[in-house]
């Protein structure tokens, strides 16, 4: 089995920690930066290789999360990729992915 990819804004990284202990507890790999980066690399590069590689991307979204410059650009690799995107909202918002609401499970 894969690995989940997990994108958040830093600015919820309490959520995006919590989330990827949960998974931890049920054996579920994940992917998530900081703590999967290593040392000295290229960030944009092992973002790439992570997203091109992962089973799915699990969005932690929030109306910060959605204006991260950083996380429009994982979901958009995600897409282009053929990736699910699993929504995890924490705010009542649509945002990045309005007008796709019905190809993702929201939870």
């Amino acid at each position: 089995m894969g690995y989940a990819f997990i994108s958040y804004s830093s600015k919820n990284q309490a959520s995006a920690d919590a989330m990827r202990e949960l998974f931890k507890r049920h054996k579920i790999d994940t992917w998530m930066a900081p703590y999967d980066i290593p040392a000295g690399s290229e960030y944009a590069e092992v973002l790439y290789d992570a997203l091109t590689g992962c089973s799915c991307l699990v969005l932690m979204l929030t109306n910060v999360s959605q204006n991260s410059q950083w996380v429009k650009k994982e979901v958009n690799i995600a897409i282009t990729n053929g990736k699910t995107i699993i929504p995890v909202k924490l705010e009542d918002i649509l945002g990045i992915l309005a007008g796709r609401k019905s190809k993702f499970l929201w939870l």
